[in-house]
């Protein structure tokens, strides 16, 4: 039997012991209380990392964790100078109605844990904790993280899109962009943390991963139409995406279509680029479709068409469509 089980059937047979051991558990334990108290800092992420090791991987390699380190960032906003940008990419752990306060402490933690889970000197939460030790204080707002309004405060023109789409059923911004997980919110590094974290429960949770393209294949994002008449082709992509496409508030967004058409012997023939720039009011907005009428070059069997998103400079492309197409 594990250790695990076995903690269990002490605790159902022993109850009163177990919360005494519990509490001296507890005892041996340093205290959280710097967790939740702040006064000229606050913890770090890496600390919350002790404890909620998934969460914490997840989060160190998103794009959260590089909001104000990142190259792109230092170079537009001149090292972390613009007061109107760093606010967002150093937000303060209090919600506001509008877009949030900069704060000037840990800066290199960019939009970290206790942005979102830190307030009124406890640490908020989707969700009630299942575990029978609170090692900080907790208060439980589900309807705060569920709620696209809740990214809106800085990713304010996606969030706009996002109110004004027609698209059905429209997806918040957690449902694509922090897809769903069954485990413990806290891990175990061993020792007195096993039995502690042997008493919570799996549930479901949000990864925080921040992803840039949703990866569920029960999400509809994009839609293509081809339909070939005479010597011409036409293409038809729809935009299913709750907001347009690219979306975005820092830098320049863009995103490219290629047309690639390929002989019998899979040699290319000729490629066709189509950009699509949210600063040139070229995006695809939500909902909507763009069609082009290709000319069908003589001897294509097959047609490719991909669609991607550009990253900025140190960030790869990401692949939203890839479909190959017979020709007759």
């Amino acid at each position: 039997m594990s250790l695990e089980k076995y903690w269990m059937l002490f605790i159902k047979s022993n109850v009163w012991i177990a919360i005494l051991l519990c509490a001296l558990m507890l005892i041996g334990c340093k205290s959280f209380d710097y967790l939740t108290k702040i006064e000229n800092t606050f913890p770090v992420a890496e600390t919350c990392g002790d404890c909620h090791i998934d969460i914490y991987k997840e989060w160190s390699k998103s794009a959260h964790a590089r909001a104000f380190l990142s190259p792109d960032f230092t170079t537009i906003t001149q090292d972390g100078s613009l007061a109107d940008c760093v606010a967002c990419h150093t937000p303060e752990p209090q919600l506001t109605p509008t877009a949030p306060l900069p704060r000037t402490i840990l800066l290199k933690d960019g939009v970290t844990c206790v942005t979102c889970h830190l307030t009124n000197g406890k640490m908020l939460g989707p969700i009630q904790p299942t575990g029978a030790i609170h090692p900080h204080p907790i208060e439980v707002a589900q309807n705060r993280f569920t709620e696209a309004a809740f990214c809106g405060r800085c990713h304010q023109s996606t969030y706009q899109q996002w109110q004004e789409t027609s698209v059905k059923p429209r997806q918040t911004c957690q449902q694509c962009h922090m897809p769903t997980v069954v485990r413990k919110v806290t891990q175990s590094k061993g020792g007195i943390s096993k039995l502690i974290v042997s008493m919570e429960k799996q549930i479901t949770l949000r990864k925080h991963t921040f992803m840039i393209y949703p990866q569920s294949e029960d999400l509809k994002t994009f839609e293509l139409h081809t339909d070939v008449e005479g010597n011409n082709i036409t293409v038809v992509l729809i935009n299913h995406l709750p907001h347009s496409f690219p979306t975005g508030n820092f830098g320049v967004q863009i995103g490219v279509m290629l047309v690639q058409f390929i002989d019998a012997d899979n040699n290319e023939m000729q490629t066709s680029r189509y950009e699509f720039v949210q600063e040139l009011k070229t995006n695809l907005p939500s909902g909507q479709s763009k069609e082009w009428i290709l000319e069908l070059p003589q001897s294509a069997a097959k047609m490719k068409i991909q669609l991607l998103r550009h990253g900025h400079s140190k960030q790869k492309q990401v692949e939203l469509l890839n479909r190959e197409i017979p020709l007759p």
